[in-house]
């Protein structure tokens, strides 16, 4: 009988602990299941769930109040179970409780030595609560958040044991929303969402690849911050994939006991399966759903647990594009009593209307929600990086691979069905998946390959042997003029010139580079030279397959290199469009100078223009005017000097007033004689905006320049960057896409893209993003300092502070100041503040010192620095409208006016 009373304790004692991990709505569906029709075992657990929540209730101390030391001068550890204001736990001070269950209390706590100031969460052990199981599974969860470092998962801080030797840790207190009510209290539209939850994929992928399976993916688990960041949280039941990586990993779902939400739970998690990375994909499509239509996926109301799991496992959800448009009664964790969801309800929290809404959800979105849901795992996205690919796809209005693969599904699954008919027939039935396939193509946006159909390019430097090194400029030159030339025709996407000439200089396979670069044919070419006379072997190869579209070989004098240019860049015209009209064949070919020497010294000019540094820059414009004194109607000389007089001013801020203004003339004299000159209206238009803050004639510009060389990827870059300083951020974030896509491996195309998503407060894609150009070239320095600039946004002040070290200049000695404040350290602030007034006669240094106000919270300050600033055309102020760091200023009247006088405002 005492056995017998012993194991119906031990019972009662687990499902008690496993209980405590739900939510309070989410209890009765479990013991429902988990009890099986034994009365007096529910009892039991209800009873002592009861006794938890009035001890809850009792120390429960009120949201704001803070610091309480007669509470805590009167609490007693063998009377009390939870823990007063003011405690302290290792170096923290406890101010109040957060939130409690099974395993432990969460408590919000502040640094208690003074050493610096900052909020964490801290939990811990509750008091009479720690069993063997508990203790294991709590130590798990630790581990678990100690292998993972990523901006959207709450950050494990740090742990250990308190005196009486309860285990707790230390995380990153994350203020925010649950993602769902963020989105409707902010009426975020689908696309806004979309991103949102492209991030939380990001971070699901990450624990993914460091073997980490979450479990419990649901909305509650997610908070997005007032700046729009997601973060992860709750780790309590996640798995280590390879348990031998951690010896104490526990696996709590039991025959008896399955730990989950059951709104979020695959088919594998109710049937007791083993779980794999399908099931977190699984969890994601419910909550994606639950973003797009306000509804959840099934219908559960208060069914038994059986048909719950019948549900799950077997009722294929409504398509999302339907689902919208359901009356249902759901209930809200802010409000009591069942909340009425309606199209028009559901639409308005998505800025939309009903019908535009539907629209919105109807086709690919459905179909990709509906793969993440699949209830075979094996017919789900094969991981969360793949689930968010298609998302990015969407966004992007490319082909999803949600929707042939289902087609595939549905072909393979009728051969498989009719696998004993004859041969005959499963040829007719492959025969018909190519073709339905080949449709599906062809209905879809997207390059097409077909030998005569070649819709994107590269063009790779020319390999040259046994030439004079000093004619390294004149093969740099040819291979970039054939590709300007190129990018004159419709319909071709051709890489620009940095993502080109990462390839010069080695030997390479032109079949693998296509395929790396995803275009469908490489231009590649030798050249040797004997005597005044250059030999050419040009070939275009095919990427498909290999095979040689075109080739020939040249032998043309050196003083007839533009008559070579033209002439290659012609045959590869003609070969990829089987009849050119004249206007395109003129602007493939067009001719600017019939003097070769005036050509050779705009070849010099291109070299060391495209060198980036303030030396090559100046030595560019010393050739470009060579080649305009010896040809003055030379159109692309001009051009060429608007572009580095453009930039220049970027290097040498003294260059910047005498700069403009020749950049602005060269390019006036440039488009006189040539209309026509895309480089000469983008650096117009680069003018007009960043130093004249003329908006309306850079738009104008940008949009010329765009319309007679679409494949500029220079132009699609600064028009970006102006874009976003408007506030345009989608815009903005497209344009910089379609930039990256034009050159992939330009570093400083994909470090603006972060920088944009920056602006924008995507913090961490922005991070992502720099990360990807670091990972392009690990010494970028622009990428070093702008992801600087992300983790100060994301409350990384440490991560910022050593990015910023690589500036030992006044803008790195500020930026490091002004993260330091932010974390606590304001005297290295006031510091600074001195430091740089002794050099804030320097064009940039007012506005370093009013960003070091900001961080001071001194705002009048700050707002006078701005002015100092203003009156010395600082152009960095052309970004004050959306730069986060300046956010605590926006409310300010002066603030407001200072927009208006940098003629910002009327973007508002």
């Amino acid at each position: 009988m005492k056995a017998r009373q012993r194991q119906s304790w031990t019972e009662v004692t687990r499902l008690f602990e496993a209980a405590l991990q739900l939510l309070p709505d989410e209890r009765n569906v479990f013991l429902e299941r988990a009890c099986a029709g034994d009365a007096d075992l529910r009892r039991e657990v209800q009873s002592l769930l009861e006794a938890d929540v009035q001890a809850g209730k009792f120390m429960q101390i009120p949201a704001g109040e803070e610091e309480s030391p007669s509470l805590a001068s009167t609490w007693h550890p063998e009377s009390d179970g939870e823990l007063p204001p003011g405690h302290c736990i290792g170096a923290y001070k406890l101010i109040r409780e957060i939130a409690h269950g099974g395993m432990g209390t969460v408590y919000l706590a502040l640094r208690a030595d003074e050493s610096y100031r900052k909020r964490v969460a801290i939990k811990l052990i509750r008091r009479g609560m720690d069993t063997d199981s508990i203790l294991r599974r709590f130590k798990n969860e630790r581990q678990i958040l100690a292998s993972l470092d990523h901006p959207n998962i709450a950050k494990l801080l740090d742990g250990g044991t308190t005196a009486d030797g309860l285990p707790f840790f230390v995380m990153e207190y994350v203020e925010g929303e649950p993602l769902l009510e963020y989105c409707d209290s902010q009426r975020l539209s689908i696309r806004a969402r979309l991103r949102l939850f492209d991030s939380i994929c990001s971070a699901v992928h990450y624990a993914h690849q460091n073997l980490i399976v979450h479990r419990d993916l649901k909305t509650k688990n997610v908070l997005v911050t007032s700046d729009g960041i997601p973060k992860l949280l709750d780790f309590g039941i996640a798995k280590f994939l390879k348990p031998e990586l951690y010896q104490q990993t526990i696996e709590i779902t039991a025959p008896a006991v399955m730990v989950m939400t059951p709104e979020y739970a695959s088919p594998e998690q109710v049937r007791g399966e083993p779980v794999t990375i399908a099931t977190d994909v699984y969890s994601l499509g419910v909550l994606l759903y639950e973003l797009l239509t306000g509804h959840p996926p099934y219908r559960f109301g208060r069914q038994a647990p059986d048909e719950i799991a019948r549900v799950i496992c077997e009722q294929v959800p409504e398509k999302p594009s339907v689902a919208v448009s359901r009356i249902e009664e759901i209930s809200h964790p802010n409000v009591s009593g069942p909340v009425s969801l309606t199209p028009e309800s559901v639409s308005k929290a998505r800025d939309a209307r009903p019908e535009q809404l539907r629209r919105q959800l109807r086709g690919d979105l459905d179909n990709i929600v509906l793969q993440a849901l699949r209830k075979e795992p094996n017919r789900r996205y094969a991981s969360a990086e793949q689930f968010s690919e298609d998302i990015r796809r969407h966004l992007e209005n490319l082909p999803i691979s949600a929707r042939h693969s289902e087609l595939l599904y549905r072909i393979g699954k009728h051969i498989r069905r009719h696998k004993t008919r004859a041969l005959a027939t499963g040829v007719i039935v492959l025969a018909f998946a190519a073709a339905a396939i080949t449709a599906w193509l062809e209905r879809t946006p997207g390059p097409t390959v077909t030998e005569n159909a070649v819709q994107s390019l590269a063009v790779l430097p020319l390999v040259y042997s046994k030439a004079d090194p000093n004619l390294e400029y004149f093969f740099d030159g040819i291979t970039e003029s054939i590709i300007n030339g190129l990018s004159q025709l419709p319909r071709l996407r051709v890489m620009g010139r940095w993502t080109s000439f990462q390839f010069k200089g080695r030997e390479v396979n032109p079949q693998k580079v296509g395929r790396d670069l995803g275009v469908d044919a490489v231009l590649t070419g030798s050249a040797a030279q004997q005597g005044d006379v250059l030999i050419l072997q040009v070939e275009l190869t095919k990427t498909a397959d290999g095979t040689q579209l075109w080739g020939d070989r040249y032998h043309r004098r050196i003083a007839e290199i533009s008559v070579l240019q033209e002439e290659i860049a012609r045959a590869v015209a003609q070969k990829l469009r089987s009849q050119l009209t004249p206007e395109q064949e003129k602007r493939v070919v067009q001719r600017y100078t019939d003097n070769e020497e005036a050509y050779k010294a705009y070849l010099r000019g291109r070299y060391f223009w495209n060198k980036r540094t303030e030396e090559g820059i100046n030595k560019a414009i010393k050739h470009f005017q060579a080649a305009i004194e010896i040809d003055p109607t030379y159109a692309l000389a001009y051009a060429g000097m608007a572009s580095c007089y453009a930039v220049l001013p970027s290097y040498d801020p003294v260059a910047s007033e005498a700069g403009y203004a020749q950049g602005e003339a060269a390019a006036h004299r440039a488009l006189e004689m040539d209309p026509t000159q895309s480089e000469a209206w983008t650096a117009l238009a680069w003018i007009h905006f960043f130093y004249e803050w003329d908006f309306s004639a850079a738009e104008k510009e940008f949009t010329q320049a765009l319309a007679l060389n679409p494949n500029a990827a220079t132009t699609h870059q600064w028009h970006s960057l102006f874009l976003a300083a408007l506030g345009r951020f989608d815009q903005g974030v497209s344009e910089m896409e379609l930039a990256l896509k034009l050159d992939p491996l330009s570093t400083i195309i994909s470090s603006n893209l972060g920088r944009v998503l920056y602006f924008a407060r995507r913090y961490p894609q922005s991070i992502q993003q720099f990360q990807r150009t670091l990972e392009l070239d690990k010494d970028f320095f622009p990428a070093h300092y702008e992801i600087g600039s992300a983790y100060v946004q994301s409350g990384m002040y440490y991560e910022a502070i050593q990015e910023w070290r690589r500036d030992q200049g006044p803008r790195g000695l500020a930026r490091r100041a002004y993260a330091a404040a932010l974390s606590g350290d304001k005297p290295a602030a006031l510091a600074a503040v001195d430091k740089l007034k002794t050099i804030s006669d320097q064009r940039d240094i007012p506005a370093l010192i009013a960003l070091l106000h900001v961080a001071l919270g001194n705002h009048e300050e700050a707002l006078d620095w701005l002015e100092k600033a203003y009156e010395r055309h600082d152009e960095w102020l052309i970004y004050l409208k959306v730069e986060p760091e300046f956010d605590p200023l926006r409310r300010q009247p002066r603030f407001g006016a200072l927009l208006k006088r940098l003629k910002l405002v009327e973007t508002f």
